[in-house]
């Protein structure tokens, strides 16, 4: 008889069990989230200064240029800071170089090698973008060839 009555309670109470109470449908919340984390990409096109004569007394300063994008999370507040070079702005070629400067607009008048630049992200899905332009003093001594430089750009965020 205890048994019987043990099982009696035990049914009642899984009938009067919140989890069974109320008309269908029954119905609950969650809550779902994400963090955006505050980052930037940079990518910069190569910059070809194009055919260089030694005998010329003018310098080499093409109007065309290259490009420094910018992408951060929107909101993000950024700097380029000034560029470096493998060669201290010296294309190589062997032993050979050829100096060379990096301005920010084509009237060269901001130095890229001594000035940074920044700016705030409007957007998370559009690159900011920035000049490159380059100008190869006349009246350089060099061989004829190939000249390189690897420049690399730094943006703190």
């Amino acid at each position: 008889m205890r048994r019987v009555l043990l099982a009696l309670v035990s049914l009642l109470s899984l009938t009067a069990s919140p989890a069974f109470a109320g008309p269908s449908p029954q119905t609950a919340n969650f809550t779902v989230s994400a963090n955006v984390m505050r980052g930037c990409r940079v990518s910069a096109s190569p910059l070809n200064l194009g055919t260089y004569d030694p005998s010329l007394t003018v310098d080499l300063a093409p109007a065309a240029g290259s490009t420094i994008s910018v992408n951060c999370t929107k909101g993000t507040v950024f700097a380029i800071e000034p560029l470096t070079t493998t060669n201290t702005f010296q294309m190589a070629n062997g032993a050979e170089r050829l100096a060379y400067a990096l301005y920010q607009e084509v009237g060269h008048t901001t130095n890229w090698r001594t000035t940074g630049t920044g700016g705030t992200a409007v957007s998370s899905n559009t690159a900011v973008t920035f000049g490159v332009y380059g100008v190869v003093a006349a009246g350089q001594d060099v061989a004829e060839g190939a000249y390189l430089d690897t420049v690399t750009v730094t943006v703190t965020f």
